[in-house]
């Protein structure tokens, strides 16, 4: 390369970035019109709404579709509400972007080009200010998001009432601008009238604050009943919710008294799994799994314990015709499609063996709810208590629009954007009431879990509901957690009711007075009763374990026989050496139950606005700008 090159370039290259500062960054996004005049008529009513005309006359560089105008919705923490928008022999097309109403205006199909005329009108209304020591007309004629220049613009505000003319100020300038030079305008009683006496550049507003005393604008009977029914329906709604439930519980969701008296055996016919569903309406993976021990005691298999991590099952005699469905289904899985000569290790059912189980929890469901010939619980309860959880949205739903509606306005948005929010609160609070309602059978380390789960509840609410609270506040809207919390209560109450009211018929009372007589029984049992029955039967012990296991009071089981048993039973092998204790063999079967249950139930991951006091160019209600397309 040349010296001289090599000058030429030194040169060269500062040029270029001094033009790159140099040139106006709004020929960077040039546009192909420039607006000629631009008048703007509005008309306020009393209720602070804006009948808003705009005559716009463009004139194109080159051919082009049409037009847009952008126009924003929020101001000062309130939400705008834009309707009636026409276009005068125009096609148009709506939508909403970055807080922005969007007005499309022309035709895909056709290209207009030199000087056009487009006549736009629409209702621009804004709730009631919220100062208390006057109202105000604080509006952007025209916008500061126009990237043209307009050679004039004209305008007239028509209000409702006499107004003080001292108090009218006309700004314009770059967004911020307090100056008012450029525009000339005259104010009588009721109506102002004025016009640019400049040419407005890209990015230029004109913006209108009249200061009016307070009252001065009227809210209207629809806007007053509507801020009424978001305000407190929340708190109506949940009240009457909590009300209705609590009284729809007492006629048709609880239960009589129960006269529960001790039982020396589970109720006849029923296998732990069944009495574990029962006891708390929830099918937990001990209820199947203690349905091993069960067909142990029953000589249908035995139980080896290989080492602290395996453990084998050796089937003894097949299932016969005294099998229930969901029994069969688990048998033949274990010892048909994982057994090897009537044998199977809880090691080879890892990762094999969760969809047997499921479809085990299925049809114990189904045998016991959908297709029970004798059903436990009344059809209108459930139905009723299946009615209060879903209402239990209601009063969450209503809260969250109370804190939309006071950023947003009423309006179709927010009747779905305050779906998200309520979801993100009610879905925990069912999952933990759904966990939480098993009243009968609560051992210590599920009360741990529950309490856990409580505090991780409570903490995502609170999340939620400051989220909300915070963007309530970002608007400059006073607000404050109470309705939250008033909204949260009564879902929590409302869903509880929901979740209880399940009334037993005479079967299911019947049955379950049974259980509980059998859980008495276990809790309370004195040594010279229970020396009687274990004379009577000595596999006594054993029979009613499995029920133990699935009622929660193994350990209690088997202190009360820990010096009548002095060997294990026949069915279970790998006993350690020394003299047999019965709290010794359940710390085992307990160890070995949890061993089968965590490789049964394994599956493989699938991986994985601003306050009074004074105004500037572009601080009002309205503005917005547009383009060409």
């Amino acid at each position: 390369m040349s010296r001289c090159s090599f000058k030429s370039i030194k040169w060269i290259l500062p040029l270029i970035i001094l033009a790159i500062f140099i040139v106006p960054m709004e020929s960077i996004g040039a546009e192909y019109f420039e607006i000629r005049d631009y008048d703007v008529n509005v008309s306020v009513g009393e209720d602070n709404a804006y009948e808003v005309r705009e005559t716009i006359k463009v004139e194109f560089s080159e051919p082009r579709h049409g037009i847009y105008r952008t126009i924003p919705t929020s101001y000062d923490g309130r939400q705008a509400k834009i309707s009636n928008i026409e276009v005068s022999g125009q096609d148009i097309k709506t939508s909403m972007s970055s807080g922005n109403m969007v007005i499309q205006i022309g035709s895909a199909d056709e290209y207009v080009s030199g000087l056009q005329t487009y006549i736009i009108a629409y209702r621009f209304a804004l709730p009631i200010d919220r100062y208390e020591d006057y109202d105000e007309f604080y509006f952007n004629l025209i916008g500061n998001q126009w990237p043209v220049t307009m050679d004039r613009v004209n305008f007239s505000v028509d209000m409702p009432k006499p107004f003080d003319k001292g108090e009218v100020s006309v700004y314009v300038g770059a967004y911020g601008s307090e100056k008012t030079e450029g525009v000339a305008f005259t104010a009588s009683d009721s109506k102002v009238l004025g016009e640019t006496s400049r040419i407005l550049l890209p990015g230029e507003s004109v913006t209108m604050r009249i200061e009016l005393e307070e009252g001065y604008f009227k809210e209207s009977l629809l806007s007053k009943l509507t801020n009424l029914f978001f305000e407190y329906a929340y708190i109506i709604m949940g009240g009457l919710l909590l009300l209705l439930g609590f009284s729809t519980w007492r006629k048709y969701g609880r239960d009589e008294q129960m006269f529960v008296a001790p039982e020396f055996y589970p109720p006849e016919n029923m296998t732990p799994a069944e009495v574990g569903y029962i006891i708390d309406s929830t099918i937990d993976n001990k209820d199947v799994t203690a349905l091993l021990i069960y067909w142990a005691s029953k000589g249908y298999m035995a139980i080896e314990e290989i080492d602290k991590k395996n453990v084998r099952f050796h089937k003894l005699k097949d299932a016969d015709d005294s099998f229930k469905s969901f029994e069969k289904i688990m048998f033949a899985g274990l010892f048909d499609e994982h057994g090897v000569d009537g044998k199977v290790e809880t090691k080879d059912l890892k990762y094999q063996f969760a969809d047997t189980i499921s479809a085990v929890k299925s049809e114990i469901s189904d045998s016991l709810v959908r297709y029970a010939q004798k059903p436990l619980h009344t059809k209108k309860s459930k139905n009723l208590g299946r009615l209060f959880k879903a209402l239990a949205l209601i009063p969450l739903y209503l809260m969250a629009m109370k804190y939309l509606n006071s950023v947003f306005g009423a309006g179709p948005r927010i009747l779905l954007t305050a779906l998200i929010p309520t979801l993100a609160i009610y879905i925990p609070i069912a999952l933990f009431i759904e966990g939480f309602k098993r009243r009968y059978v609560i051992s210590k380390g599920s009360i741990v879990l529950r309490v856990i789960l409580f505090v991780v509840i409570l903490v995502f609410g609170v999340f939620i509901g400051f989220w909300l609270y915070l963007v309530v506040k970002t608007y400059g809207v006073d607000a404050t957690m109470i309705p939250f919390i008033l909204a949260a209560a009564s879902t929590v109450g409302i869903y509880a009711l929901g979740a209880i009211m399940r009334q037993k018929t005479e079967y299911g009372k019947r049955v379950m007075e049974k259980i509980l007589g059998l859980k008495q029984f276990i809790e309370t049992a004195e040594k010279p009763k229970l020396e009687m029955l274990f004379d009577e039967n000595p596999s006594y012990f054993y029979d009613v374990l499995s029920y133990a296991v699935v009622l929660g009071v193994t350990k209690k089981w088997a202190k009360k026989f820990d010096d009548l048993l002095t060997e294990p039973p026949s069915w279970y092998y790998g006993y350690p050496g020394g003299g047999f204790r019965t709290m010794v063999f359940i710390g085992a079967m307990n160890r070995n139950l949890n061993t089968t249950s965590a490789n049964m139930i394994s599956t493989k991951s699938s991986g994985s606005g601003f306050s009074g006091g004074g105004g500037f160019s572009g601080g009002g209600a309205g503005g917005g700008g547009g383009g060409s397309w």
